[in-house]
């Protein structure tokens, strides 16, 4: 009998030790999808300040251009 109690000890260790792991794997897995949502946010402010600073040098150049007409 020594035996089949020393398997049910194993088996509950061994729930425990899964209980343990998914709590990690969960743990990570936020932590991954935190850092995705991250950078994702990152790249667009990045693509949205480019293309604020494209529109200004557009209408700085026209701006420009209309003064130069009116001086010459």
């Amino acid at each position: 009998m020594k035996g089949k109690n020393h398997r049910r000890s194993v088996v509950t260790n061994r729930r425990g030790g899964v209980l343990a792991l998914i709590a990690i794997s969960l743990f990570l897995l936020l932590g991954m999808a935190a850092l995705a949502v991250d950078l994702a946010m990152a790249f667009s402010v990045r693509a949205e300040t480019q293309r604020v600073a494209d529109a200004a040098a557009l209408a700085g150049g026209s701006a420009f251009l209309d003064f130069m007409k009116d001086v010459a």
